[in-house]
């Protein structure tokens, strides 16, 4: 009987898990010289190995990891740059990341997460965040709210709607939601996020399902480096939906359903590089050619319009950046 009890007792040992069950840890220190690997056997914390390592720089990928507990990743007080990719991470618990005073890059790409839960990453002090290629398709209440977040990316998910209110008193000034399922913006949806001390600020929509994008959508915020809204389901842009904002530097619109283009639309907002390719345009008022580059190939546009276009060439200078070389060829 004693024997059959120890071996009982030495069978539940054999199968003791828990959060890192055979997970290999690469450590290496900022300097690069000094790097080492670690094997947890089974544990639910990090911290306990790390103890006396160079563990500025922490990777752990393409393992098992189903699960963030609370505590899991807490009190690596000299960790810099954290990757935890592909290890199908399905969920994470609030707590999991805690006492992380030196975080400066969080990466969680190509893991199985469906949701982010406020008190996850609201008080790290990192700069770059990195969910991309999870399932994503449900955001908490202020989840990026009180941040210090520079970049955010959210690519590749199933997020469909959009709340100005999970960047409440945030920071970031490039988020990246390309290849999700949005479908609307309502006003003011980055008006949270303007206070920032960068000058200014990325917005990637690419590949979602927006058709229309409505007045005031981004007001509150005066600067954008970039707008990206290629690859959506534009036909239109109404007149008030740069309203507030006086500089964009790049707005990409290639690769929509755009079939007119108001000249009020831009009235109030600088320009520099605007992508209007592959849309179904069949012409643009002069009143609109203020930027320095337009990128217009792929549209029906008509050679009345095309002419309408190098008479205005004719009395300005600088006629050459319009792109208008080939559509002037075919209509001659």
């Amino acid at each position: 009987m004693q024997l059959f009890i120890l071996l009982i007792i030495s069978g539940l040992a054999s199968c003791k898990s828990g959060i890192f069950d055979n997970v290999s840890v690469y450590v290496r220190g900022l300097d690069k010289t000094v790097e080492d690997t670690i094997l947890i056997e089974f544990d639910d914390s990090l911290a306990p190995h790390l103890q006396h390592k160079p563990s500025e720089i922490i990777t752990i990928k393409d393992q098992f990891i189903p699960k963030l507990d609370t505590n899991s990743v807490a009190n690596l007080t000299t960790v810099q740059n954290l990757t935890l990719a592909r290890n199908g991470i399905r969920d994470i618990l609030r707590g999991a990341f805690q006492n992380l005073p030196n975080l400066k890059v969080l990466n969680l790409s190509g893991n199985a997460i469906e949701e982010i839960r406020i008190g996850i990453f609201n008080e790290l002090p990192m700069e770059d965040l990195f969910l991309d290629n999870n399932k994503i398709s449900r955001i908490g209440y202020k989840a990026f709210s009180h941040m210090t977040l520079k970049k955010l990316f959210l690519q590749n998910n199933k997020i469909s709607r959009w709340s100005k209110d999970w960047f409440a008193d945030s920071s970031v000034s490039r988020l990246d939601l390309s290849f999700n399922l949005i479908e609307d913006l309502p006003p003011n949806s980055f008006h949270l996020m303007s206070k920032p001390v960068n000058d200014s600020m990325s917005l990637i929509f690419t590949g979602n399902q927006l058709k229309k994008i409505n007045n005031d959508v981004f007001n509150g915020v005066e600067r954008f480096q970039r707008i990206f809204l290629d690859g959506n389901l534009i036909d239109r842009l109404s007149p008030g939906t740069f309203n507030g904002v006086k500089h964009i530097n790049v707005l990409n619109l290639n690769n929509n359903s755009l079939y007119d283009l108001n000249s009020d639309v831009l009235k109030s907002t600088q320009v520099d590089i605007l992508m209007l390719e592959d849309n179904k345009l069949r012409c643009l008022s002069t009143d609109i050619f203020r930027m320095e580059e337009l990128d217009i190939d792929g549209n029906p546009i008509t050679c009345f319009c095309v002419k309408s276009w190098l008479a205005w060439r004719d009395i300005h200078s600088n006629p050459s950046i319009y792109h208008i070389t080939n559509l002037e060829q075919e209509c001659i």
